[in-house]
C-alpha cells in the first residue's frame, strides 16, 4: 500500500483487493492502518463480505490545518464505508461517535498488546544484562535512556536528542540508545548542526532499526518517548513488559498506557526544558525508578497479547457463524 496521499497507488491496491476477493471468496476482510483501510473502502462494493477496520490511530483527530483537511473527510469516507470500525484510544472514539455513533467501536484491549513471553526481563540474567552493556560500551554505573521508534519529530525524537545534548554536558554518566531510522516522508526536529553535534557525541550509541529491542529494554533505565501522534504505541508496552519506566507526552495513546508518577513521567506541554528537568529527576531519584519498576511488573499482565488476539477470534466466530 503506498504512503502518503498518492491516490493511483491507492486505486491500483484497490483494484488488487478485488482481484483477490473475487478469486478467494473470503467469509471476512480486516484492515489494518489507514492506508490499507482506504484501499479496501475504494474496492468494496456490493459483493465484498463483512469489512472492518482497525485504525490504529486517526490522523483526523490529531491533524491541523491542510492535512486535517484532506484526512478528516477520507477516514470518515472509509468509516462509511464499511461495516465496523475499530478505534484504540478513547480520542478517536469519541470523535467518530459524534457523527457515527453506531460504525465505531473501541477495542476493550490495550491495543494489539505485546508478547509478553518475548519482552520478559526474567528472560536476561545478571550476567546476561552484564554482557549487553559492556558490548555497549556501558559502564556498571551508566544511566540508560532509550527511545524506540522513527527518528522524526511527531514521535519527539528532536526534543529527546536535545534535552539529551544539553544534559550530556553535566552528567558523563547518562547514555542515550536509540533504535530506529529515519524517515524520508518527515523531518527528525532536528537542525544539519544537531544532527552532527548528536553523531559525534560519545554518550550517544545509535543503532538504527534492530528487531531484538527486548535486549536493549534489558539495560535502559528511562525510556524516553514524548510522541505526540501515536494510537496506542507498542513500543511503550514493551518498555512497560520489561519493567522500564517510560517519560512520554501528555497525548493520546500514550497518556492511556502511563501512570504519572506511578509507571513513569507524563509531561504536559512537552518542550526540551520540561524532558531534560523529568530526565534529570529520575536520573537523581533512583529510589522512586525502582518504586515504578516493581508496580509495572505487577500489572504488566494486562498487556498480553493473548488478550487481544482472544478477542479477535471470538469476534470473527461471532460474524462468520452461519
Amino acid at each position: 500500500f503506498p504512503r502518503g496521499f498518492k491516490l493511483f497507488g491507492y486505486l491500483k491496491a484497490a483494484k488488487a483487493i478485488k482481484q483477490i476477493v473475487e478469486a478467494e471468496e473470503p467469509d471476512l476482510i480486516h484492515a489494518h492502518f489507514s492506508g490499507a483501510i482506504l484501499a479496501l473502502a475504494l474496492a468494496r462494493n456490493k459483493t465484498f463480505p463483512t469489512s472492518l477496520a482497525t485504525f490504529h490511530g486517526m490522523n483526523a483527530t490529531v491533524s491541523k490545518g491542510l492535512s486535517k483537511l484532506v484526512t478528516t473527510p477520507v477516514e470518515y469516507f472509509c468509516i462509511s464505508r464499511l461495516d465496523q470500525s475499530y478505534v484504540l484510544n478513547k480520542e478517536d472514539f469519541d470523535a467518530v461517535s459524534k457523527t457515527m455513533p453506531s460504525k465505531v467501536s473501541l477495542l476493550p484491549t490495550p491495543g494489539c498488546g505485546c508478547t509478553l513471553h518475548k519482552f520478559n526481563p526474567a528472560n536476561f540474567s545478571q550476567v546476561e544484562v552484564r554482557k549487553i552493556r559492556s558490548d555497549l560500551g556501558l559502564q556498571p554505573s551508566d544511566f540508560v535512556l532509550i527511545f524506540i521508534g522513527r527518528t522524526v519529530h511527531f514521535k519527539g525524537y528532536g526534543l529527546v536528542a536535545k534535552a539529551f545534548l544539553e544534559l550530556s554536558k553535566f552528567h558523563r554518566s547518562l547514555k542515550l540508545l536509540i533504535l530506529g531510522d529515519a524517515d524520508p516522508l518527515h523531518p527528525s526536529g532536528l537542525s544539519p548542526e544537531e544532527e552532527l553535534e548528536l553523531k559525534a557525541n560519545p554518550n550517544c550509541i545509535s543503532l538504527g532499526y534492530r528487531a531484538e529491542v527486548d535486549r536493549f529494554l534489558a539495560v535502559s533505565d528511562l525510556m524516553v518517548f514524548p510522541s505526540v501522534k501515536e494510537g496506542i504505541p507498542v513500543c511503550i508496552m514493551e518498555a512497560l513488559a520489561m519493567g522500564v519506566p517510560v517519560l512520554t507526552a501528555n497525548s493520546r495513546g500514550c497518556n492511556s498506557l502511563v501512570e504519572n508518577g506511578k509507571t513513569g513521567f507524563v509531561v504536559d506541554e512537552c518542550d526540551v526544558k520540561k524532558i531534560e528537568r523529568t530526565i534529570e529527576f529520575a536520573f537523581e531519584n533512583p529510589d522512586i525508578l525502582d518504586a515504578m519498576k516493581q508496580r509495572i511488573l505487577t500489572e504488566r499482565n494486562k498487556l498480553n497479547r493473548k488478550v487481544y488476539v482472544d478477542y479477535q477470534v471470538e469476534l470473527y466466530k461471532s460474524l462468520c457463524s452461519p
